[in-house]
């Protein structure tokens, strides 16, 4: 599904993150793409974000999960996506500018850093800032996806217990 028959989520940590995605929501507007934003902190509103993965997010929808600092938010997404069954939808990361270089460096990190890249990468780095959020805007109302397969990695309690 491409162009404007894509439904087009996005997710951000907080309200405060809404200036850095303007340029985004005005090229999807631009291009007749239906989007709908949503704020949802990962660590503080975490059983918001388990039952929007369960219950509002479709298989025919492309995600852009966009925080600052330490973007946990599009791994976290990701993961409940993956626990709910719906590994087929994609996830884009976007490291959302923070108020210091190191921030910048901690958000990029946390999502170039997931193991086997559950969430779609720009040129294998996050998005990065307005501008990256822009990209990721119009990559996801443009390109095909390839298929992704991230392998099971089983839990294992009480792997090593002391006698």
């Amino acid at each position: 599904m491409t162009g404007n028959n894509r439904e087009i989520e996005i997710v951000l940590g907080s309200q405060s993150d809404m200036d850095q995605i303007q340029g985004g929501l005005e090229e999807l507007g631009k291009r007749g793409v239906r989007f709908r934003v949503h704020i949802i902190s990962c660590h503080r509103n975490p059983e918001d974000l388990r039952l929007y993965a369960r219950d509002r997010v479709t298989e025919d929808m492309i995600v852009i999960a966009a925080a600052p600092t330490q973007a946990a938010l599009p791994g976290v997404l990701q993961s409940w996506l993956r626990y709910f069954g719906k590994e087929l939808v994609w996830v884009i990361g976007v490291a959302l500018k923070g108020k210091t270089p190191r921030a910048n460096t901690a958000a990029t990190l946390a999502i170039d850093e997931l193991p086997d890249n559950p969430v779609l990468l720009q040129n294998g780095t996050a998005y990065f800032g307005p501008e990256g959020f822009a990209a990721a805007c119009r990559d996801a109302a443009t390109k095909e996806f390839a298929m992704k397969v991230i392998p099971d990695k089983p839990a294992r309690l009480d792997f090593i217990m002391s006698s």
